[in-house]
């Protein structure tokens, strides 16, 4: 911020400083100087310039903001803040809002930044392009061109959005505010660490505890502060043996992945800003299995939202998604009718003790051109048999019969890895009020904007957001529930 005196040219900045923030002010080009402080409160700072202009304000966040005083005619408001680095770790991620109430989401996922509109589902990774503003292309992930721009600017201490298409601006909205913090909890030899973030002010705050999918996970979902500005409290972690928590191995057998979920619901119930009657489990893929398993277990789980999850055992889900893969890649349905026999054979003899069987079709198809997409043939004593073992046979529909908690059970109309058309017709058949299943149109596994089924992780470059109809669904639910 730059003030035009009479005779003296007034700057004033914020920098970080020994892990501070500082507010310094140069006049006349001379070496900067710090801001006096006001009874000894760092927060509190004062300012009498030579040429008479007083100014008296305070830090809070990364803004220093307050009055000041020019001359006998010239007063006001100020409010300078620090210009960040474009660096997708110095921005502040959450949600925004709009006069209009329309919400938007920046968010972190690893060293990305993504920015995203919750009621269309757009989205798009953002590339820096200078302080405190980033472009983004046409496509989710396309880094060659620029079809618009993303600016984080700030106002009274309070983060303000701005993203613009081509000369158009499409948002503008203020950061909504939040409080997140690092949770850590235990559950048999791991130690679960993750985020918690809170509405703002007192509670107690209904919340949402995120799962995970297959393999190795960490962190939540990109657009879950879109819930926290709704009233949720979110809690995400990284899933065991990966990211910050511990554990041997990221493989577990439901069982203890539902112990995972429940020591995080525990966590909560202990907490006078939650609603201990009002904590429930987001499954998707394999963390739906989990969440009905934990939601079996324990009845502090109050209600379910399940994601492209299957209502067929694991080993037939995962049958059905390398069959789907292999006729994406244009393979023969004689090839396919192979490999499926071969799948079936591979996710048996962990149970049956039978490994004759999966070694005479190895053998047999070693060469065959489908034989490393369908995972190959491991040796007996992989990690991976064992986690068949203990999972490939779990039966999500007794669960879900018996469950009488409310449950959101969302499907995928273009969903190549678990059979969706199926889990419909299973979920029609149980007779029960508390299940809503909704089959999203237009949505791959990952709920993902398609117009085809196709591979999810292969599409994600020249995507263009969510299905518009998947969080919609989501927070139209939840209000509800609240």
């Amino acid at each position: 911020m730059t003030l035009e005196g009479k005779s003296h040219p007034l700057t004033i900045m914020i920098s970080d400083e020994a892990e501070k923030l500082v507010a310094t002010y140069e006049i006349d080009g001379r070496a900067p100087k710090e801001f006096k402080t006001v009874d000894g409160t760092a927060a509190a700072l004062f300012l009498r310039t030579g040429g008479g202009s007083v100014f008296e304000g305070r830090m809070a966040s990364d803004t220093f903001f307050g009055r000041y005083q020019h001359d006998a005619k010239r007063s006001g408001n100020f409010s300078v803040a620090r210009q960040l680095a474009a660096s997708p770790a110095a921005v502040p991620t959450g949600a925004f809002r709009s006069d209009t109430n329309e919400v938007w989401v920046l968010s972190r996922q690893g060293d990305s930044l993504f920015v995203g509109n919750t009621v269309t589902g757009w989205a798009r990774a953002l590339r820096p392009a200078g302080a405190n503003r980033f472009d983004f292309g046409d496509t989710l992930l396309d880094e060659k061109h620029k079809v618009g721009s993303v600016e984080i600017t700030w106002v009274g201490g309070i983060a303000q959005l701005s993203v613009t298409g081509g000369e158009r601006r499409i948002f503008a909205g203020a950061l909504v505010p939040a409080v997140t913090e690092e949770v850590r909890f235990e559950n048999e030899d791991a130690i679960l660490i993750g985020t918690l973030a809170l509405p703002a002010g007192r509670g107690p705050f209904p919340a949402i505890v995120l799962l995970h999918g297959s393999g190795p996970q960490v962190g939540g979902e990109p657009w879950s502060a879109a819930l926290v500005a709704d009233g949720y409290a979110v809690l995400s972690f990284d899933k065991r043996g990966s990211g910050r928590s511990t554990a041997a191995t990221w493989r577990a057998s439901f069982d203890t992945y539902a112990n995972d979920a429940l020591a995080a619901v525990t966590l909560l119930q202990k907490r006078p800003d939650i609603n201990a009657a009002k904590i429930g489990l987001y499954g998707p893929s394999q963390g739906g299995y989990v969440s009905l398993l934990a939601a079996a277990k324990s009845p502090a789980v109050k209600f379910l939202i399940i994601r492209s999850t299957s209502t067929a055992t694991p080993a037939d889900q995962e049958e059905y998604r390398l069959a789907t893969l292999l006729a994406i890649r244009g393979y023969s349905e004689t090839e396919i009718a192979s490999a499926r026999e071969f799948v079936r054979a591979k996710f048996a003899a962990p149970s049956s003790g039978d490994w004759g069987r999966y070694d005479e079709l190895a053998n047999a198809h070693r060469g065959a051109r489908w034989f490393t997409e369908v995972g190959g043939a491991p040796a007996h004593d992989h990690p991976a048999h064992e986690f068949w073992r203990q999972n490939g046979g779990f039966d999500p529909l007794p669960l879900a019969r018996d469950a009488t908690i409310p449950i959101l059970w969302l499907n995928a109309e273009f969903d190549e890895s678990s059979p969706s058309a199926k889990t419909s017709a299973d979920l029609r058949a149980i007779p029960a009020e508390n299940i809503t299943s909704v089959t999203i149109p237009r949505a791959d596994h990952g709920m993902m904007a398609a117009s085809s089924i196709h591979v999810t992780d292969e599409a994600l470059p020249s995507a263009t957001g969510f299905a518009p109809e998947f969080l919609r669904t989501i927070r139209s639910w939840l209000t509800k529930l609240r």
